[in-house]
């Protein structure tokens, strides 16, 4: 059940009553004065945070958010010792006459008089969220951190990143509409240098004006080549992580020929298979080697051929050694071969809309060639081939640079530089694909490379082992360890065992000990 902020001092003294004579029970928590909650369990603190403003628009009244919090719309939380944290509001009363502060478990209301609410503000849970052209202003006026918390202001760098991811997707005519408001209100707030700054900003990110800007994605949209500082954060942790592993250097042991085309057959097969391209490994198998194309799906069978034509003659420089102009030109032209017969990909461009798998959006259209190109900066400083075929795979996923097939081509960049290297290829199975998808969204989502990098250490060490000299017998390998089945109580990846005996059920190849446990956990049949 939802957990109630309950406030007393509303003019009912029978109900104030009533809910004293709870908390005195201690069927209700006090967080302040006239503030009480009916979560018993979690920390005040955090209840506290998670109903700030609530609590603010009845212990402050008609008040404004303003400063970082205006531009967060959100309380700014900061560590507070022994895993507890606290949550700063700022707030502008406009009938204040003097500063006042509120202090509560996890909470601190920071309140200023100020000017009232103009047009453009609007109300939000009780309290007032300004106009995006008056909390830019405000956000430029000087500010000091007091008492281990933040300042009341995020500075010109803060109100430059926020302009410049207004900018990357609204466009720039909403940049020039809010310099416009901004211009209009700026003497009524009495912020009239704060505008003079905004207006430099706000010229340098169009191109317009020369201005020194201190936050270095929006210097780098005033360059030309935005990029996304979030993701680039991400590819920094992964750098830093690669660099401080011990990492796997297992040799590639799929070097002759016979067993170069079944290592690039099995690695095709499976990549598509992750992506939905799902073909029985038979069928497959007709596809690439003889010819079979499915009339209800040739676009599904092309895509399944043209991955193993790329993995089976990977071509030349390694990844790692392009400028990244070239390494933008090679997966443009792979992505153009990988989707020819499919148009509405743009085969060979980039993306033009967001996308978007779950809950993560991908790196926006505008940021893609400039993040691209930060990537393989920081790509440069990996001397481990396993670490910067990691890497390769990672910043395209997490990118995103194509409407479709990006998976798939950052498989084969990886494969690329690890054989290239003299490295095992790393070959993801269907068991093992929920675990492996896991782990990008471990990264992608909470900041932690390290069970991305188990991940692909994990599918490298089987993949040397499944090397076979024929496709028939590296399908035979791969099925010995459990790779062609859906991960469950059943199947997990394991190393390939010859001793096996694998058997065939509607055109998947498994162990024979997998079939009978699931058998086994089939109800009944009810007669």
């Amino acid at each position: 059940m939802a957990e109630r902020i309950i406030f007393t001092g509303q003019g009912d003294a029978a109900q104030d009553r009533r809910i004293q004579r709870e908390a005195s029970a201690g069927k209700l928590r006090k967080l302040h004065a006239g503030v009480y909650t009916d979560n018993l369990t979690d920390p005040a603190g955090e209840v506290a945070i998670r109903n700030a403003f609530q609590i603010a628009a009845h212990l402050c009244g008609p008040v404004l958010l303003s400063g970082r919090s205006a531009l967060e719309a959100r309380p700014s939380v900061v560590p507070a010792g022994e895993g507890q944290r606290t949550g700063y509001l700022f707030l502008t009363d406009p009938h204040g006459t003097r500063r006042r502060a509120f202090s509560l478990p996890g909470l601190e209301l920071r309140v200023v008089p100020g000017p009232p609410a103009r047009e453009g503000d609007h109300p939000l849970l009780g309290l007032v969220l300004p106009s995006r052209a008056r909390m830019l202003l405000e956000n430029l006026a000087p500010s000091r951190a007091r008492d281990g918390g933040p300042g009341r202001t995020v500075g010109a760098a803060g109100v430059e990143e926020k302009l410049e991811r207004i900018c990357a997707q609204e466009r720039e005519a909403h940049l020039n509409q809010i310099r416009d408001a901004a211009r209009a209100l700026a003497p009524a707030l009495g912020l009239a240098a704060e505008f003079e700054r905004l207006d430099a900003i706000v010229g340098a990110l169009l191109g317009t004006r020369t201005a020194r800007l201190s936050n270095p994605a929006a210097r780098a949209m005033a360059d030309g080549q935005p990029y996304d500082s979030a993701c680039v954060n991400r590819l920094l942790t992964l750098r830093r992580h690669l660099e401080d592993t011990v990492l796997p250097s297992i040799p590639d042991t799929a070097t002759a020929p016979g067993s170069r085309t079944a290592a690039a057959f099995i690695e095709a097969y499976f990549s598509n298979y992750i992506e939905g391209t799902r073909f029985p490994v038979r069928q497959a198998h007709r596809i690439v080697f003889e010819g079979e194309r499915p009339a209800q799906r040739p676009k599904d069978s092309h895509d399944v051929l043209a991955t193993y034509q790329q993995l089976v003659n990977l071509g030349g420089r390694l990844p790692s050694s392009l400028r990244a102009a070239e390494f933008m030109d090679e997966i443009r032209a792979r992505h153009a071969d990988l989707m020819a017969v499919r148009p509405e990909c743009a085969p060979g461009e980039w993306k033009a809309d967001v996308n978007i798998a779950g809950n993560t959006t991908f790196v926006l259209p505008v940021y893609v060639p400039g993040t691209l190109a930060a990537a393989v900066e920081i790509l440069g400083g990996l001397s481990h081939p396993f670490a910067r075929a990691a890497f390769i795979h990672f910043m395209l996923t997490d990118i995103h640079p194509f409407a479709d097939g990006n998976g798939r081509i950052s498989r084969i960049m990886m494969t690329k530089e690890l054989v290239g290297s003299g490295l095992a290829r790393i070959v993801v199975p269907t068991v093992y694909r929920d675990d492996y998808l896991g782990s990008l969204r471990a990264l992608t989502r909470h900041g932690d490379p390290a069970s991305l990098v188990r991940a692909l250490a994990a599918c490298q060490k089987v993949t040397a082992a499944c090397a076979a000299p024929s496709v028939d017998r590296a399908i035979a390998l791969w099925a010995s360890t459990y790779a062609f089945v859906e991960a469950g109580v059943n199947a997990r990846l394991e190393m390939p065992n010859a001793a096996r005996a694998i058997v065939w059920r509607e055109e998947i190849p498994a162990p024979e000990d997998y079939w009978r446990a699931e058998d086994a956990a089939k109800p009944p049949l009810q007669m």
